[in-house]
């Protein structure tokens, strides 16, 4: 089954899956079947069978783990479910309801009632990790709607707080964060995160409002000489034209870290949020106080 797994054969999965439930207790799929049949549903997008797996390991009277938890988040992704995701999320977190969205500049309060999970779990070896948070974020930051955005920025609070991401004990400060090393779904959800954050402590009086730094790293690929990024910098000052890349279309497997940064920071922002690069930080990106 795990081989049926790593190459999305999925019906070859279920089927085994069949074979093993007709034989004796020896035989009868464990969790460890169930997660890797769950896994090669995904794999080959097929969510709705993944998911029925996993209720119906549980049903059998399984445990869920962390990694059976991974995988249906995975299909999930795969699947392009929001919904369900973000429920698995708040499941694995131990909430019985939806919290409502928190605060942001970019988006509305959210207006949805709270809803029941199925189920809830205190566990804390069920609880969600950097692999459940990256799927989830994911799935959120691909779908359409600002309940989407909520639902993400939710998320990532949540993930902070469990000490996913964003430690209290790193060298990160209010208006210097770095971001090198994120995925791209994270690193959107981590700008609306700090850009919120900076705003309430402006806002409350507990700072004065300064320059943002973010620091991506460059990439090889993005590599340029000091001459050629004062030379971008002046093309896209705050009164300069950008490059009209919408979010559906940034071909994210080949787009810099900084550059998506920048993107974000103009796009979720009304009115936008325009950043330079210094001369002798390429792997920064400077917002103006």
């Amino acid at each position: 089954i795990s081989a049926c797994a790593s190459a999305g054969r999925w019906k070859e999965a279920l089927d085994l899956m069949s074979q093993m439930k007709k034989g004796g207790p020896k035989t009868r799929p464990n969790r460890i079947t169930y997660t890797a049949a769950v896994s090669a549903c995904g794999r080959a997008g097929e969510w709705e069978h993944a998911l029925r797996l996993f209720e119906e390991m549980r049903n059998d009277g399984l445990q869920a783990d962390r990694i059976s938890y991974n995988a249906v988040v995975s299909a999930l992704r795969i699947g392009m479910q929001p919904d369900k995701a973000y429920e698995i999320w708040g499941e694995m977190c131990g909430r019985s309801t939806k919290k409502q969205g928190g605060g942001g500049k970019a988006r509305p309060a959210s207006k949805s009632k709270s809803k029941p999970y199925a189920t809830a779990t205190s566990d804390p070896k069920l609880s969600p990790d950097i692999i459940t948070l990256t799927d989830v974020i994911a799935t959120l930051d691909r779908s359409e709607g600002a309940e989407n955005r909520e639902r993400m920025d939710e998320v990532f609070d949540e993930a902070i707080e469990l000490g996913i991401i964003l430690p209290g004990d790193s060298l990160d400060s209010l208006w210097e964060v770095d971001l090198s090393g994120m995925s791209i779904p994270v690193a959107h959800a981590a700008c609306r995160h700090i850009v919120q954050r900076a705003r309430k402590a402006v806002e409350s009086g507990e700072s004065l409002c300064e320059d943002l730094q973010l620091i991506t790293g460059v990439g090889v690929a993005q590599q340029s000489s000091p001459d050629q990024t004062q030379e971008q910098n002046d093309d896209n000052s705050d009164q300069g034209e950008y490059p009209q890349t919408s979010f559906g279309q940034r071909g994210r497997g080949n787009t810099a870290l900084r550059e998506y940064v920048r993107q974000i920071l103009r796009e979720d922002y009304d009115p936008p949020l325009y950043s330079t690069i210094p001369q002798f930080g390429q792997g920064t990106v400077h917002v103006s106080s």
